[in-house]
């Protein structure tokens, strides 16, 4: 999201091309795309309205479908097995889940949820950090089901990640100054924040390898190789708001720059795993 603009690129951060330029008088606030196509369908947020774009390749701008609705949505989040599966937040604070042309209100959520995930082996069950709690919530029809997961430390937790290759129910939350991580679905909890310094932020596990992480705290960004044993700085005094791995080539990362994700100020882009980057300001982003 730059603005308005929903841009993407197919060349590795060489060039960005707006594939939405009917939409430049609005407010795009909350994106999230499919994860398993080289074109994916993208599902966006302007002015409160949930759109669908489709297409745009090669520059050209994609086929733009509008969820027409009463209700003033602040945030998408996606169903990773299934693209016509997706949650959405208002403004009222109300979760809502979207089967296809279905909305489901779920429940209204008392607090910010930081992050939403599916969750690896069931179909129906996902995963919401609200506060300084993880929730579980499995949807069956029309009815819902919410788990509430203590978690250990102090403060909210600022982002979670799930594993499920090789290491079925491990979770991974970054919360206040530590990383923490659970192999029982969070049952229980063991610190693994030996190096870090600073607030956490964000957190990454490579999804080709599951024992790199990437977290960044409010002093840099840092790297594990170990699953969590320890960390080492790879980048110092950058305010990273998002991390993320590529899941198709080892070794690619970005981040985007900012103080929150909805207003980075610019990205960054790394092809050795984060050894060395380049930076994509703002104003490269324009066309």
């Amino acid at each position: 999201i730059d603005g308005a603009s929903v841009r993407h690129t197919t060349d590795r951060c060489q060039s960005w091309n707006m594939i939405n330029a009917s939409q430049t008088s609005y407010d795009c606030s909350s994106l999230t795309l499919s994860s398993s196509s080289n074109n994916p369908t993208i599902k966006y947020i302007i002015n409160g309205q949930l759109h669908s774009l489709s297409g745009g390749e090669d520059g050209e701008e994609g086929t733009d479908y509008l969820f027409s609705s009463e209700l003033v949505f602040k945030k998408v989040f996606p169903d990773n097995r299934d693209t016509s599966r997706l949650f959405l937040t208002d403004t009222a604070g109300i979760l809502y889940f979207k089967d296809g042309e279905h909305l489901i209100p779920v429940e209204k959520i008392n607090g910010t949820i930081t992050s939403m995930q599916s969750d690896p082996t069931e179909t129906n069950r996902y995963w919401l950090s609200v506060g300084d709690s993880l929730l579980s919530l499995t949807i069956d029809g029309t009815s819902t089901d919410f788990d509430f997961l203590e978690t250990p430390g102090q403060g909210a937790i600022s982002d979670f990640a799930l594993i499920g290759n090789q290491s079925m129910g491990t979770i991974w939350i970054s919360k206040g100054s530590a990383v923490y991580q659970s192999l029982d679905n969070g049952q229980t909890w063991v610190s693994k924040s030996a190096g870090l310094n600073g607030d956490t932020k964000t957190l990454e596990v490579n999804p080709l390898n599951e024992n790199q992480l990437f977290v960044a705290t409010t002093s840099g960004i840092y790297r594990s190789d170990n699953a969590g044993d320890s960390w080492r700085s790879i980048l110092g005094g950058i305010q990273a708001c998002k991390i993320r791995c590529s899941p198709n080539s080892n070794g690619i990362v970005a981040i985007g720059i900012g103080q929150d994700d909805s207003t980075p100020l610019s990205l960054g882009y790394s092809e050795d795993g984060g050894d060395s980057w380049r930076s994509i300001s703002a104003k490269e982003l324009q066309y």
